[in-house]
């Protein structure tokens, strides 16, 4: 069995599977359990209900993850700190120590080529806090965070809503907070309506 796969095999497995939509300018989360991942008109429903563009969630204009890190037009790449890198699996995952002084990096997204609007920032991970503890994911886009509370473990779609600036490049990074064990980062996606993507290779 490889490191993985016992590390894998030594957590609880598991059953809820949460949206979370964050305002990036307020730093509100709005956190829907379910059994499964939310649908995309249930995404764009309640990234509506937060008051933003229903069309957000059309084609990305950027889909990285550890299997494809990296597409040319509009250029991004996704960089980890630290993690186990497995594009065999399509996943980077941590394991993080009971304690530690400050936030621990976990990936960094850069984005190029977006133009100033509206735009969604979207994680798909996986978190198992300790036992009897909450941890918090924290996710900055430039200079502002917004924080997610996790006290059991669960698969997350993360929609973070937010109005680009048009700086170019940006950074998307997600840092964690003690309380959370493991950690499994499997697709960072932007939505950036308007924008023309170049056709990238067929992903498996």
């Amino acid at each position: 069995m490889d490191p993985t796969s016992a590390h894998e095999a030594s957590r609880p497995p598991i059953d809820a599977h949460v949206h979370d939509v964050v305002d990036l300018a307020t730093g509100s989360v709005v956190s829907t359990p379910g059994s499964a991942a939310p649908t995309a008109s249930e995404r764009a429903s309640r990234l509506q209900r937060r008051g933003f563009p229903i069309d957000l969630l059309g084609t990305p204009s950027h889909r990285l993850s550890p299997k494809y890190p990296y597409q040319a037009s509009p250029e991004g790449y996704l960089d980890a700190y630290a993690g186990d890198w497995s594009a065999g699996n399509d996943q980077i995952w941590w394991r993080l120590p009971a304690t530690f002084d400050n936030d621990h990096p976990t990936v960094n997204a850069i984005f190029s080529g977006v133009a100033a609007g509206a735009r969604v920032l979207t994680l798909d991970v996986e978190v198992w806090p300790y036992a009897g503890r909450t941890g918090t994911i924290v996710v900055f886009v430039g200079d502002t965070q917004a924080q997610i509370p996790v006290s059991s473990p669960t698969a997350r779609t993360i929609d973070v809503s937010f109005t680009h600036d048009s700086s170019d490049p940006f950074t998307a990074m997600v840092e964690l907070r003690q309380g959370v064990y493991d950690f499994v980062v499997h697709e960072v996606t932007l939505r950036s309506p308007g924008i023309v993507v170049t056709q990238q290779p067929p992903r498996a």
